[in-house]
């Protein structure tokens, strides 16, 4: 009788241990359309992302996609890929313009009473801007012109990837006041491929669980026994 419970008890574990195993994969295959769906948005336009700081960063959707999907939403950003040498995981593209304030410059003009010439040499600068050039002219022919010699902006991009409400996002931001993000698109081809990532993020040893039965013959019977184990082991390959 008691060899009788424990073979209930081992079907039981058997049965308990394929159910959950059953459900693990449902929860799987669904949080894997959920992911796939979460990088299908599409915002028309971007938004503003503010860190603790308080500085201010343009943000948009971070797609996770590979090569073929990128060819039929960004062609540019594709061709952009295509272009490259090596194996490429992450792809942006970010739009700016340049919008200057009114710069008021104090110059010294010299003319000429006689000729009815003038000119005055021109230059500015500041943290962001510079630039040089010359003013020209004629009085009596009420004519004049600017060259602009040589012009300067400095700025820099920050781009960051973060995770925020279970998705990705590209941020950016400049250092330059007068540089205005106006759009940006960002992708991640298929970083699962990445043989780099792979090397650092996935662990060769881990705990396994075994889920099978044996079949034999007891008293001219077949009986199959179910069993559970658990092991230690080393993963040689993956795919």
């Amino acid at each position: 009788m008691k060899t009788k419970y424990i073979a209930y008890i081992k079907w039981i574990a058997f049965f308990a241990v394929l159910i959950a195993l059953c459900i693990s994969i449902s929860k799987c295959s669904s949080y894997k359309r959920q992911y796939e769906n979460s990088y299908r948005e599409y915002r028309d336009t971007i938004a503003e992302y503010v860190n603790k700081y308080n500085d201010v960063y343009a943000m948009n959707n971070a797609y996770i996609t590979d090569l073929n999907t990128l060819k039929q939403e960004n062609k540019e950003l594709y061709d952009e890929v295509k272009s490259l040498r090596d194996n490429p995981i992450i792809v942006t593209k970010v739009k700016t313009v340049y919008v200057l304030d009114t710069i008021v410059m104090e110059q010294e003009l010299i003319s000429d009473t006689v000729s009815g010439d003038f000119y005055a040499d021109i230059t500015y600068a500041d943290d962001w801007n510079s630039f040089n050039g010359r003013f020209d002219g004629n009085i009596f022919n009420n004519t004049s012109k600017f060259t602009l010699n040589d012009m300067q902006f400095n700025c820099s991009l920050t781009t960051d990837l973060i995770e925020r409400n279970g998705k990705l996002y590209f941020i950016t931001k400049s250092d330059n006041p007068y540089l205005k993000i106006t759009d940006m698109d960002g992708y991640l081809v298929s970083p699962e491929k990445s043989k780099v990532l792979k090397k650092t993020f996935n662990k060769p040893w881990g705990i396994m669980l075994g889920v099978g039965g044996t079949a034999g013959l007891y008293d001219g019977k077949v009986v199959l026994v179910p069993g559970v184990n658990v092991t230690v082991g080393y993963k040689i390959l993956s795919f």
